[in-house]
């Protein structure tokens, strides 16, 4: 397994300590034991890690308290992550190399577990920063996360994932579709810690500039691990696309051409952050890592 970007060494203990934090109680119940158990599994933390990221980027300093609401979008992605592992929709066993929540808590549990992790986050994010003089912040990325995983982002690509026929995606149908799935809350994460730091619109516009080509890379690079990876690296059941007989990219382009693309979003995504200069190394590290990672 590759060695992580500095910026994962940095924010990961952050997050796993305000994580560690929320969930001290985490025995009192079993709802409590249930989103504990998928929130505090080793996860690779991206999402807030791209959100302290582009907050130190664009100038923040409180790191402690941006670390709450970096973690709520952490809880939302666990939320995510524990519904599409359900017979109902991606039919998953295991998740981070141990078995899925529904697997150990049982369906109806894992439901209400993902349902609170939703609604947990968003508390989260519209509690901090904590301050009437933060107001404006916080509404501002609440509207940014709520836009990710509603109606017009995460749960309707979910949709479309599993309510479309094979048949009916091409090229354009399948792109979108992973943009909505999995790249709006990428960057939400991304936008949200450049709001956080008081960043301007040009600085928000060359972001979100950005996390376009880098959501579709994240989307590949999953996609071809799927189809070369072990369980012991990836830590959830590999193969299972093609098993499903799953439309993906790599199914419709193959192995070797999704590969190359994967390299060209990627190259979009790096060419994008030319206006911050030497100050976006960690966003470059952090993209190269998404594209290239082994698990």
């Amino acid at each position: 397994m590759e060695k992580l970007p500095r910026p994962f060494e940095k924010y990961v203990p952050i997050i796993e300590d305000t994580l560690a934090e929320i969930f001290v109680d985490k025995d009192d119940n079993i709802l409590e034991k249930s989103m504990a158990y998928s929130v505090l599994s080793k996860g690779k933390r991206i999402r807030p890690v791209l959100a302290l990221t582009t907050y130190e980027l664009c100038g923040g300093r409180d790191l402690k308290e941006i670390s709450k609401c970096a973690s709520g979008i952490e809880l939302i992605h666990a939320y995510s992550l524990i519904h599409d592992d359900l017979p109902a929709m991606d039919n998953d066993d295991f998740r981070r190399g141990v078995p899925t929540n529904h697997k150990v808590f049982g369906e109806a549990i894992a439901i209400l577990a993902g349902d609170s992790l939703q609604t947990l986050g968003i508390e989260l994010i519209a509690n901090h920063p904590e301050g009437s003089s933060f107001i404006r912040k916080r509404m501002r990325s609440l509207r940014q996360v709520l836009n990710a995983i509603g109606r017009k982002g995460m749960a309707l690509g979910q949709a479309q994932d599993i309510s479309k026929k094979d048949d009916e995606f091409d090229e354009k149908s399948l792109l979108e579709m992973h943009q909505l799935k999995t790249g709006k809350l990428l960057e939400a994460s991304i936008v949200c810690g450049a709001i956080w730091a008081n960043a301007d619109s040009k600085t928000l516009k060359t972001l979100k500039t950005f996390a376009k080509p880098l959501g579709i890379s994240f989307q590949l690079s999953d996609d071809i691990l799927d189809e070369v990876s072990t369980i012991e690296k990836l830590g959830k059941t590999p193969g299972k696309d093609k098993r499903d007989n799953k439309k993906t990219l790599v199914s419709l382009w193959g192995l070797e051409k999704a590969k190359v693309n994967l390299e060209n979003y990627l190259s979009l995504a790096l060419r994008s952050l030319a206006p911050f200069g030497d100050k976006a190394q960690d966003l470059r590290d952090i993209a190269r890592f998404i594209a290239k990672r082994d698990f």
